[in-house]
């Protein structure tokens, strides 16, 4: 197989688990409390 349709293949394979993940509203308000700075534990 060509490398660069791998490359494409695995590409897109990690976008489509990276969409799934953030599609849950929680795991998105989880992300964006997450992004707005740093939090003691």
């Amino acid at each position: 197989m060509d490398i660069r349709r791998e490359i494409k293949d695995k590409i897109y394979e990690e976008l489509s688990f990276v969409s799934s993940t953030i599609s849950n509203p929680k795991r998105m308000e989880i992300l964006d409390i997450l992004a707005q700075g740093s939090f003691s534990v």
